[in-house]
């Protein structure tokens, strides 16, 4: 087992962001944008990256991209620290879609599999996509897995970026009016333990004109009513969604 002294600690320690919004309200550019380079984009979902890596107009930016193919894979990948070495940032975008259809289509298959073929004849296309309890528990300790995979590149001082879409009262707790849109109730719950910083993102109003302003808004600080986690130096925790600028107030360095 190795220590630390207080400063290594200070010099080496990363971050871990989770923002989450509606879809188009400019996550992923704002990221590209604001991110420290060099950076490393992981695609859950079946997008064309240049679109918006067009739109973030940050030209020459040091950015890698990968995409899913398969949840071994992508494990043996990120079990690899190797394969991140020279980056600072490290994205996955998106977490809703590697939980609600990545996964979930992986683990119905197993559960169809699973299945006598009298349960295969009666139902064929309810009994393929329909998940059994054991398979939702599954996912929840397969989706820790890889949560606990990916925050320990920030005990190698990079910065893990997590972008979720929004839920609206999510089913993991009634109470919030928004949150992360996963599947299953107990990955949900689970994940702010995983993060420092955990923002919903809101298209951002100039109050003169009444126009949609880009960046978009972060909001770190909501009282309970959405999910939300802001770690670092007090602060307002809310503003544009800047990455480098919002790390450096948290960290007191401005």
């Amino acid at each position: 087992m190795k220590l630390f002294k207080p400063q290594d600690l200070e010099d080496s320690g990363g971050d871990i962001i989770l923002l989450y919004g509606e879809t188009g309200v400019g996550k992923s550019v704002s990221v590209i944008q604001s991110a420290e380079e060099p950076i490393f984009y992981f695609l859950t979902e079946p997008r064309q990256p240049a679109k918006f890596l067009q739109a973030a107009n940050r030209p020459n930016v040091d950015i890698d991209f990968s995409f899913y193919e398969n949840w071994e894979d992508m494990m043996d990948f990120f079990s690899d620290p190797g394969n991140f070495t020279r980056y600072k940032t490290i994205v996955i975008d998106s977490l809703s879609f590697l939980s609600n259809v990545n996964l979930s289509e992986e683990l119905s298959v197993e559960a169809f599999d699973a299945r006598t073929v009298k349960e295969k004849n009666e139902k064929p296309l309810t009994s393929r996509t329909k998940l059994n309890i054991e398979s939702y528990g599954a996912m929840a300790g397969q989706m820790m897995r890889f949560t606990n995979l990916v925050s320990k590149f920030s005990q190698l001082g990079k910065t893990v970026i997590l972008i979720a879409l929004l839920e609206n009262n999510p089913k993991f707790n009634r109470d919030l009016t928004g949150g992360p849109s996963l599947t299953g109730k107990s990955y949900p719950k689970s994940l702010p333990g995983f993060c420092d910083f955990i923002a919903l993102v809101e298209p951002r109003i100039d109050e003169k004109t009444g126009l949609t302003k880009f960046p978009p808004l972060a909001i770190f600080n909501s009282e309970n009513s959405f999910m939300s986690k802001w770690t670092g130096y007090p602060g307002p925790g809310r503003g544009p969604l800047d990455i480098q600028k919002i790390l450096a107030k948290a960290h007191g360095r401005e």
